[in-house]
């Protein structure tokens, strides 16, 4: 029996993203989890478990480096963020937060069906939180408000 649990870090998943990040030395594993969300999503219909996983990790990375680590983040990672810093986060943070929408809210999120046949409410507490620390409400308003001026500049 695998580790389960409702925060981030609380599964084998998480922790071998952990380990491939760390290992890795590179954005490039974090920002290919977060491209081959939507691919994935486009071209299966799907969002495996491990992938959706691996994107949660990725978002909280992102969380660590605006400065809002979560409590549970391994101190492997933990170092790794302090001595490498990503060449353009705002384009990581944006892809960050698509890919993190799609993981978790999707119909087609295993993750999230797995969830759904428990009592899901820490599992949703628990992303809305990750959310919240990697400043996901205010980039989704700022790309709104962006969409929705430009519309309004074309009448």
């Amino acid at each position: 029996m695998g580790t389960w649990g409702h925060d981030s870090f609380e599964n084998d998943a998480a922790l071998d993203t952990v380990d491939q990040i760390v290992e890795s030395n590179s954005y490039g594993s974090i920002e290919a989890s977060f491209l081959e969300c939507g691919r994935e999503l486009s071209e299966q219909n799907f969002i495996e478990l491990d992938l959706a996983c691996a994107v949660i990790v990725g978002a909280e990375v992102i969380a660590a480096l605006r400065g809002a680590a979560s409590k549970a983040l391994p101190e492997t990672l933990s170092s790794w963020i302090a001595e490498n810093r990503p060449k353009d986060l705002d384009a990581l943070s944006r892809k960050a937060a698509g890919a993190l929408h799609l993981a978790t809210s999707e119909d087609a999120s295993e993750l999230k069906n797995l969830w759904e046949e428990s009592d899901p409410s820490e599992w949703y507490n628990s992303i809305r939180e990750l959310k919240e620390r990697m400043g996901f409400d205010q980039d989704l308003q700022k790309l709104i408000e962006n969409a929705t001026k430009g519309k309004a500049d074309d009448t």
